[in-house]
């Protein structure tokens, strides 16, 4: 089995389209966030004389920081986010709110390939240099990573940092003056205002492929030749943030993954075939992270404005992984799952004829978890009533009969006990 040839720069911001998603719905951020997070803090790192390793690290992190607010389903911030930090008993409700959020951010990331040694980034992205944030940390106990993104994270959630007026940037240096020393370290806070003088520092942050460009020329190009295995180690990592975005998918993508590697076993696919269709199982959802959880979590039958806005999700995880170098027929895979053989299905209303064999397997998988899966609606189906339903769908021209049959065999519970 070959390996494939990785550019972890371009992976991570691809995702990062998604992940701006998850802070647009849960907390009313503008979007490319987290990108304009990482280009200010990276600004600032460059002042500092870090490493280009620590600020491809820097990057990442700033990418992935708010990654742990896809486990908080339930949680619906009202209170405007000026009021969570300033407002009277501030720090208790910044708490409540976000702490859950920063441990589950810095688990998710466990196994992602850093280049620098560092530790807690994601957990501490909340903390406040004279120890007011959540955990209580102090000064330069607070890792500089952590500290920048901070920083970054509290003026761009603040001032909306994608459409800024002269008016905006005094007041902007007016706020970190003032809280210089008690929010911010001094070092950054001189460095930022220095770079707030720089017009071109505020016009790239109205730009996205700007920023992108800039943020790859700081850092490392980072490419691997990865092997399948490894790679699927690494695309999990996500698989975690993606089914933990809804209470009623918290095991779809893993579940789609197991049923991907047996089903392949079946058919006899190579071992780089086979770990294709894990992969793109892996992130066959990715675009889930676009959808508000209203939709995702509704306990009813969806309007047919918000069926549109479920169906456009495939369309999100085919932009992002189509921008992913070496991914093109994992993209394929992995964004068709809802295409139906009779030109029913979405986003692009392909027929049997435009579809792979793979395709049409993934989308028949795809089926047969969600219906086993409980849903705000319905409990899970059992593997009998799923067949019926799947072969009321063949019979219609949606999907594929060979396969359904093969499905009914192959993931049957009964099957040892029916073939004793």
């Amino acid at each position: 089995m070959q390996n494939i040839q990785f550019n972890l720069n371009n992976f991570l911001l691809a995702i990062t389209e998604t992940l701006d998603f998850v802070e647009m719905d849960l907390l009313g951020i503008t979007t490319h966030h987290s990108k304009r997070v990482a280009y200010i803090a990276s600004k600032i790192a460059q002042s500092l004389n870090l490493s280009q390793e620590e600020i491809f690290d820097l990057i990442a992190y700033a990418v992935l920081h708010d990654n742990g607010l896809s486990k908080n389903s339930n949680l619906v911030i009202t209170d405007r986010y000026e009021e969570l930090i300033f407002e009277d008993k501030s720090i208790m409700k910044f708490q409540k709110v976000f702490k859950e959020h920063c441990i589950i951010g810095e688990e998710n990331v466990k196994g992602f390939p850093f280049l620098t040694n560092q530790k807690n980034i994601i957990k501490y992205h909340h903390e406040f240099y004279d120890g007011s944030g959540i955990f209580g940390i102090k000064g330069d106990d607070i890792p500089i990573l952590a500290q920048l993104i901070a920083f970054s994270d509290v003026i761009d959630g603040l001032f909306k940092l994608d459409k800024t007026h002269y008016q905006t940037k005094d007041k902007l240096r007016e706020f970190v003056k003032k809280y210089t020393g008690t929010l911010f370290n001094k070092k950054i806070v001189d460095i930022f205002i220095d770079l707030s003088y720089h017009t071109s520092f505020w016009l790239d942050m109205q730009d996205d492929k700007v920023m992108v460009d800039y943020l790859l020329s700081v850092s490392p190009s980072v490419k691997f030749q990865y092997s399948y295995n490894k790679l699927l180690s690494l695309t999990k990592i996500f698989t975690k943030i993606i089914d933990t975005k809804s209470t009623f998918t918290a095991n779809h993508s893993n579940g789609l993954v197991d049923k991907c590697s047996i089903m392949s076993d079946y058919y006899n696919f190579s071992k780089q075939e086979k770990f294709e269709m894990m992969i793109a199982a892996s992130l066959h959802d990715l675009g889930k992270l676009a959808i508000s959880n209203n939709i995702l979590d509704k306990n009813g039958k969806l309007t047919d404005e918000e069926m549109d806005l479920m169906k456009s999700h495939v369309y999100y995880t085919k932009k992002a992984l189509s921008n992913i170098e070496g991914f093109e027929y994992i993209s394929k895979i992995a964004a068709n799952h809802h295409e139906k053989l009779n030109g029913s299905g979405y986003p692009y209303g392909l027929k049997e004829e435009d579809l792979t064999f793979k395709e049409k397997l993934m989308g028949c998988l795809d089926i047969y978890q969600a219906l086993t899966e409980d849903r705000p609606y319905r409990d899970g189906l059992g593997h009998t009533k799923t067949i019926e339903i799947m072969k009321d769908m063949v019979k219609n021209g949606e999907i594929d009969k060979n396969i359904t049959d093969n499905l009914d065999n192959i993931l049957n519970p009964n099957r040892n006990k029916t073939s004793a």
